[in-house]
This record gives structure tokens, sequence and C-alpha cells, in this order.
């Protein structure tokens, strides 16, 4: 059991360009960074702390509980797909 501290800011992400004059400029894309971090993590252990970007707008602590918990099963999910 751990407990998490959030924070949310808003950023950018800088798109992949294309090589060649042709391709054309691409364009930042948007997206919410959520921060979670264990800010008292156990003596004998290492903290935990990740970064999850999103395309959904975060704008509230509630907001940033819910995108933190969508992002809780996808461990068990790659772990199902290494299997497969």
């Amino acid at each position: 059991m751990a407990t998490m501290q959030l924070s949310v800011t808003p950023g950018q992400l800088r798109a992949p360009q294309a090589l060649g004059a042709s391709c054309g400029q691409r364009y930042p894309v948007a997206c919410t960074v959520v921060r979670g971090w264990e800010a008292a993590p156990p003596i004998e252990g290492k903290p935990l702390e990740w970064l999850l970007l999103t395309d959904l707008q975060v704008e509230s602590f509630s907001q940033a509980c819910e995108s933190a918990q969508r992002y809780v099963p996808r461990w068990l999910e790659e772990e199902v797909h290494k299997a497969l």
C-alpha cells in the first residue's frame, strides 16, 4: 500500500519531424501531464513515481484521481500481452 500525491499540468509533445522539405512542419500535440509520486516511501524500498501523458482534460483533483485509476491496470495488461 502506498500513499501517493498527484500534480497536474498542461503540456505539449513535440511531434516527430518528417524528412525532406516537402513534408512540412508537424505541430506539437497538446496533452495533460499527471505526475504521481510517493512523498514518504518506506525506508527499505524505492519511492514510486510515474508520469502519465493523456489527451483527457484534467482540471480538478477528482479528474486527476480518475486518470491515475485508469492507468492502474496497465501493468497487468502488458503482462497479458507478453504471455500471448
